[in-house]
């Protein structure tokens, strides 16, 4: 006997599915990049 989990409520149906966190972890924000970049490379003052 297999039960079937109870409809969604019309709440939860009425709001759109949140975004896949995939495409954000595969392309991490620009801003981040410098970040990879060890000190030693920058010209320190």
């Amino acid at each position: 006997q297999q039960q079937q989990p109870p409809p969604p409520p019309a709440a939860a149906a009425a709001l759109p599915p949140p975004p896949p966190p995939a495409p954000a972890r595969a392309r991490p924000p620009r801003r981040r990049q410098p970040n990879l970049v060890p000190a030693a490379s920058y010209p320190g003052p």
